[in-house]
C-alpha cells in the first residue's frame, strides 16, 4: 500500500513499520505487567483482540488519498493489540497443562502460529492478486483509450488498447514499485511493442494510474477479510476459561499433613515425566537409600 498506492520507496515503507513494531513491544510489556500483577488474562486477551480488530478495521477504511501519518497511526493501534495477544496465548496454553507438558504445548502453539502465518499470507496474497487482475484490465483500457484520442492519427491507428491490455494482463504490480522494474518495462514497450520512446514514459505513467485503483481494491479486500477473521478471534477469546495462574513449577504445595514420598516414588515420578518429555527415564535406586522427600501425592491434595 505504501509503495504502490502512496508512491514511496521500499526503504521508506520499511521505516513506516518501525512505529508498529515499537507498539508491539510496548503492548507486550504492558500485558505482561498487568497479568503478573492481577493474575487474570481473559480480560487482557479480550482487550488485546479488540484493539487488533479495531486497527485492522481502520486500515480497511483507508482510501487512496489517506496521508502517511494516518496509515502509521492505524498500524500503531494494531501493533499495540498484537503486542498484547502474541505472548498471552502462549501463557494461557502453558498454564492450562501440567508442567511436564509445557514444552510440548509451547511447541504446538508456535507450530500452529507458523502454519497460520504461512497459510494466511498465501490466501490473502491470492485475494489481492485476483482482485488486482480483475480490475486492472478495465482500468487500463479506459485510460489507454483516453491517451489514444490525444495521439496523432497516424500513431493512434497503430495502437490497439485491447491488445496492449492483454499483453500486460499478467503484469506483476511489484514491477512498478522499483526503479529497475520501471526501466525494464520502458525497454519492453520500446522494443517489444514498438512504442516511440517519447511516449514510453507517458504510457508507463498511464499504467501506474491504472494499477493504483486495481491494487488498492485487492488490498482493501484483504483488510476486510483480516478484520472478519480477527472478529472471530475476538469472539473465541471471550470464551477463554480463567484458570488461576500457576505460582510454581513444583508439583503440589507445601501444606501441613502432606504425605511423604519415598525416594523411589519420587524417582519413578521423575522417570515418568522424562519419558513423557521424550527422554529416557529411570527409577532404580540403591536398596539402602533411606532419605525421604516431603512431597505431595495427588491424592493427598484431594
Amino acid at each position: 500500500f505504501i509503495q504502490a498506492i502512496q508512491g514511496d520507496t521500499a526503504t521508506s515503507s520499511g521505516n513506516a513499520l518501525t512505529p508498529m513494531m515499537i507498539a508491539v513491544i510496548i503492548g507486550s510489556m504492558l500485558s505482561g505487567q498487568i497479568i503478573s500483577r492481577t493474575g487474570r488474562y481473559r480480560i487482557v486477551g479480550i482487550v488485546g483482540m479488540t484493539v487488533v480488530t479495531l486497527g485492522m478495521f481502520l486500515l480497511y477504511t483507508m482510501n487512496m488519498s489517506t496521508p502517511r501519518i494516518t496509515t502509521v497511526a492505524y498500524m500503531v493501534i494494531m501493533g499495540l493489540g498484537m503486542g498484547v495477544t502474541f505472548p498471552l496465548y502462549t501463557l494461557v496454553t502453558q498454564n492450562a497443562f501440567p508442567i511436564q507438558r509445557v514444552g510440548v504445548v509451547t511447541a504446538a502453539v508456535q507450530f500452529f502460529r507458523s502454519i497460520g502465518s504461512a497459510v494466511g499470507v498465501a490466501i490473502l496474497g491470492s485475494v489481492v492478486n485476483n482482485q488486482f487482475h480483475a480490475q486492472f484490465r478495465p482500468e487500463l483500457v479506459q485510460r489507454f483509450n483516453q491517451l489514444k484520442a490525444a495521439l496523432p492519427p497516424q500513431l493512434a491507428g497503430q495502437v490497439d488498447a485491447q491488445r496492449f491490455a492483454s499483453g500486460l494482463n499478467n503484469l506483476n504490480p511489484q514491477v512498478l514499485v522499483s526503479a529497475d522494474g520501471v526501466a525494464q518495462l520502458h525497454n519492453q514497450l520500446v522494443n517489444a511493442y514498438h512504442v516511440p520512446a517519447p511516449f514510453a514514459d507517458t504510457i508507463i505513467n498511464l499504467i501506474k494510474d491504472a494499477l493504483k485503483p486495481a491494487l488498492f481494491s485487492g488490498i482493501q479486500e484483504a483488510f476486510l477479510i483480516g478484520t472478519i477473521l480477527l472478529a472471530v478471534g475476538l469472539i473465541s477469546t471471550s470464551f477463554l476459561k480463567e484458570i488461576p495462574l500457576r505460582k510454581s513449577n513444583v508439583r503440589g504445595g507445601a501444606l501441613e499433613g502432606a504425605a511423604e514420598w519415598t525416594v523411589a516414588e519420587e524417582a519413578e515420578e521423575v522417570g515418568k515425566e522424562m519419558v513423557a518429555a521424550g527422554l529416557p527415564g529411570a527409577s532404580s535406586l540403591p536398596a539402602d537409600d533411606e532419605p525421604r522427600l516431603r512431597r505431595f501425592k495427588p491424592e493427598a491434595q484431594a
